[in-house]
């Protein structure tokens, strides 16, 4: 089985002016973003606004995805249900429709115990063979995905892979726990480098759908050429943008404003939520433009 390693970007879910799947947009993004160098696309992350599709708006996106990346690089379903019986569903069409692996986050309305916990992994996992990806999302959740928890977690035999948002701490911690049975990619922007040097062999976060071209090259100097004075230099060069995005309470709105930035169509965010403010767009031009990446696009 192949092992996922390097820059999966949790991509957008484009809406047309009526806030319905444009699936003319999501093919060119998959195609940019393959073009770019990334190593892998996820598609309905939070970035993507799982929690405004219904299920079958997510199997249509997900069916999109597979046509347009035609094998080149690996895909991986983010589920974003509450439900088992609902992720059971969507992971066993993801699998049938050719997805390499899942993303589960923890069901994030009821505070769970660690015994619900592990038995929702647990169950959804036995009815694929596909690996999944463990995601501790620090915004949506009212439980923890601790370090303990994912030790017992990944002894499960297609539980593979961890997403990792909290620190750099924790991300030792799980790899100091699992070792190899577990793979971890950090998440964020601000701890990345670190968790590089940690022992992260990938990373995910929203702001790779602005920069993959910048996120690739710091992953090849950082983990493949272990160049580090060359990584910490681009790293620096990243950083402020990483900041003012994790700063933004519109980070979702932010990231779909910079698409169309770049010269793509990204559409505006379903209601509830509403496009960021005109002074968090300049500052986030501002941003794009010092990393040269306005206008690259022109498609």
């Amino acid at each position: 089985m192949e092992q996922f390693r390097g820059i999966f970007v949790p991509m957008i879910t484009p809406f047309k002016d009526n806030e319905q799947v444009d699936e003319e947009s999501i093919r060119r993004l998959v195609d940019f973003f393959i073009r770019e160098g990334v190593h892998g696309i996820i598609a309905t992350g939070n970035t993507g606004e799982c929690s405004h599709l219904s299920m079958e708006e997510k199997k249509q996106v997900w069916k999109i995805v597979k046509e347009e990346t035609k094998g080149r690089v690996p895909i991986i379903a983010n589920l974003g249900t509450n439900c088992t019986l609902h992720s059971i569903d969507l992971s066993q069409y993801a699998e049938r429709t050719g997805f390499d692996g899942v993303m589960l986050s923890p069901p994030s309305y009821y505070s769970l115990t660690e015994d619900e916990l592990y038995s929702y992994y647990q169950t959804v996992a036995s009815f694929v063979k596909i690996p999944i990806f463990l995601y501790h999302d620090i915004h949506g959740s009212r439980v923890d995905l601790h370090p303990a928890l994912v030790a017992k977690l990944a002894e499960i035999s297609n539980i593979s892979y961890i997403k990792e948002y909290k620190d750099s701490r924790r991300i030792h911690a799980i790899i100091r726990l699992v070792g190899d049975k577990l793979t971890v990619f950090c998440a964020g922007g601000t701890i990345t480098l670190e968790s590089f040097l940690l022992g992260a062999k990938g990373w995910i976060t929203g702001m790779h759908n602005l920069i993959p071209n910048l996120a690739v090259e710091l992953y090849k100097l950082a983990v493949e050429k272990k160049a580090y004075e060359e990584a910490k230099m681009l790293y620096y060069k990243v950083l402020p943008f990483f900041s003012f995005m994790e700063a933004s309470k519109k980070y979702d709105a932010l990231v779909k404003e910079g698409v169309k930035m770049l010269g793509l169509q990204a559409g505006n965010p379903r209601r509830p939520l509403l496009p960021p403010p005109d002074e968090e767009r300049k500052e986030l031009a501002k941003h794009l433009e010092s990393l040269g990446l306005k206008n690259i696009c022109n498609i």
